[in-house]
């Protein structure tokens, strides 16, 4: 009898993928301001954005790869987990 043993991580809590766009803003040391500039969209927009009140859309994680070097891919896949 085989079994096929895989592990995976599911953890209870999933951060807001803005917790991990701030996490970048401190390795870059980098403001909203400038993050919503580089961005080119609006402060407030890229604060609730932060805050988890709008949802990252596949247009933002275009942009996000953009000023990041983080693929799409993972931002869209960061927000479908969260």
């Amino acid at each position: 009898m085989s079994s096929k043993l895989e592990n995976r991580y599911n953890p209870d809590v999933v951060s807001s993928p803005g917790e991990t766009i701030l996490d970048l803003f401190e390795e870059k040391e980098m403001s909203v301001e400038e993050f919503a500039e580089l961005m080119g969209r609006s402060r407030p927009e890229m604060e609730d954005l932060l805050a988890a009140k709008i949802e990252l859309s596949s247009a933002i994680a275009v942009d996000l790869e953009r000023v990041f070097t983080v693929p799409t891919h993972f931002w869209e896949n960061r927000e479908r987990n969260y």
